[in-house]
């Protein structure tokens, strides 16, 4: 009758990554250069994710009108470094909801929900040892697991100028550098782990 619709959809993404890096250690009073097996970095990375969506959106009158949607994932990754593989498989579901009401033509309000899946970088997965500096390097971690975020918004917005919004967030497996770790020597460490959660609150007018 007009007043709604359907929408559905599948993706397929596969990627491959592969990082070579050799270091070889010059000797001048000999001219010669000898490979440092202990500091390459050969690391292979494939990632294929599998998705399909549904969403429906419903306009019941002149003052409502809702939508909801539904994402399926299924990933699969292999990461393979200097002969240690790390092979994973999950799915997940992701909803979203959003629901809109105008009580009159000077007033919008809105309330949003998502559900969100966010994998880690590839910088964050390979485990090579990046120097910043002669004391300091960054490593990745092939065994990070994806965050998943919970976003929940309630919005107005008034005679088509003012705008103000109430949200909430909710994160759990964060993947990030933790505290650095000081080592034998000096030497400080920054790696990236899953750590927690982070909860955060906010109010924009």
């Amino acid at each position: 009758n007009n007043t709604g619709r359907i929408e559905a959809g599948a993706k397929a993404a596969v990627s491959v990554t592969h990082n070579v890096f050799n270091k070889y250690d010059y000797d001048p009073a000999n001219s010669t250069t000898a490979e440092d097996p202990k500091e390459n970095d050969d690391f292979t990375y494939t990632e294929q994710v599998y998705a399909a969506y549904i969403n429906v959106a419903k306009q019941f009158n002149d003052k409502w009108n809702a939508q909801l949607g539904l994402r399926g994932e299924a990933t699969v990754s292999t990461g393979d470094w200097t002969g240690s593989s790390n092979n994973r498989a999950y799915f997940d579901v992701s909803p979203n909801v959003f629901v809109n009401y105008m009580p009159s033509q000077k007033a919008i309000l809105s309330l949003n929900y998502s559900y969100r899946l966010n994998r880690p970088g590839y910088w964050q997965l390979n485990p090579f040892r990046t120097y910043i500096n002669a004391t300091t390097y960054t490593e990745g971690n092939q065994f990070l697991d994806p965050s998943y975020g919970h976003n929940l918004n309630f919005t107005g917005v008034f005679w088509s100028r003012f705008t103000a919004t109430l949200g909430y967030r909710h994160v759990k497996d964060m993947s990030d550098m933790q505290l650095p770790i000081f080592e034998d020597g000096g030497t400080m460490a920054l790696k990236y782990m899953n750590y927690g959660q982070a909860d955060a609150a906010y109010l924009s007018l």
